[in-house]
């Protein structure tokens, strides 16, 4: 049985969100409201009575249309989401995400709200853009070394998503920015008017996964904006994977990454520890005299990693999907 779900939610407006922490309190009160983004599914799985609710013919037969392939062969991660060391401890997470039991609800009611289980969205910086990290993926001429061919199943289950540009994937892009409305270009024909970079992703590409791997707000309140971006994302039923950062620029200590580590931990989603992928190389990964900037060393890693990390949420979904 699954652990019933409650998580606290958040409605997003333009005054909560302002790019600086200049803005006056009078210019945030005249901040047009953004609309959120209708729901259509409760993550809490009891009715009102306090009863689990049972999913109907037509709700079961929806997660079945949804099933993903089988990997023969290949081995689940062998720590349950609960044996992870607390946050403080994050360089000693492991690599590949691990998914929870609670994780697992959110996907599962994302599939009953429509969500498509073949999508996955990316929110980040200048890293994350397609032509730097996943875009050559969804092409067909990519040489996989030997130990590789197992992801080859991963990228035909969710081709199409990692070569399409995005709102929420270009250079500069903080938490603050993927919900700030100003930070869609004004030249932009996708997005319609009042909507967050968020909200106009979710409602394009309308994933079932998105990774986080956004820089970090300079003001100090990136915790609040990273807060923010969870509770809409679970209220909608998508899935966050939240990713560590490789540098530090912020301070030796790693506060950031431990922050983010602590938020995940708190509402139980996965994490890619990429920060620990990348300590085997010189400088941590970054160009030397850079406090953010990867080599091409680095990032050709961190394309893998990532869809390694993409790939081992697929198999832990698949084992969930089958035996609950």
């Amino acid at each position: 049985m699954l652990q019933e779900l409650s998580l606290p939610t958040a409605t997003i407006t333009a005054d909560s969100v302002s790019e600086t922490e200049g803005i006056s309190s009078a210019e945030e009160e005249s901040s047009p409201t953004v609309k959120p983004i209708p729901v259509t599914t409760n993550i809490d799985s009891t009715d009102e009575r306090g009863e689990e609710e049972t999913p109907t013919d037509q709700e079961e037969a929806a997660l079945d249309a949804t099933e993903m392939p089988e990997d023969e062969g290949e081995t689940l991660p062998q720590l349950s989401y609960d044996d992870l060391p607390p946050f403080s401890q994050w360089r000693d997470w492991p690599v590949l995400p691990i998914v929870s039991d609670t994780a697992w609800q959110i996907y599962q009611q994302g599939l009953l709200a429509g969500r498509n289980p073949q999508a996955v969205s990316v929110f980040g910086d200048c890293q994350s853009v397609p032509e730097v990290f996943w875009g050559e993926f969804d092409g067909h001429n990519y040489e996989w070394a030997d130990e590789d061919h197992e992801l080859i199943e991963t990228v035909d289950w969710y081709r199409g998503s990692f070569n399409r540009e995005s709102v929420t994937a270009k250079d500069g892009t903080t938490a603050a920015a993927i919900l700030w409305e100003l930070w869609i270009p004004a030249d932009n024909e996708t997005c319609l008017y009042g909507e967050s970079p968020l909200e106009c992703e979710v409602r394009i590409n309308n994933p079932s996964i998105v990774f986080i791997s956004v820089g970090t707000h300079w003001e100090l309140r990136n915790e609040r904006y990273l807060r923010r971006m969870l509770d809409q994302l679970i209220e909608m039923g998508i899935l966050p994977v939240i990713a560590t950062k490789a540098d530090q620029r912020e301070g030796s200590d790693g506060w950031v990454n431990e922050q983010m580590v602590e938020i995940a931990q708190e509402y139980e989603v996965p994490v890619w520890n990429f920060w620990a992928a990348m300590q085997n190389f010189e400088n941590g990964g970054l160009i030397e005299g850079d406090t953010m900037l990867l080599t091409d060393e680095a990032l050709q890693v961190r394309r893998l990693s990532g869809l390694k990390a993409l790939h081992t949420i697929r198999l832990q979904l698949t084992y969930y999907q089958e035996n609950h």
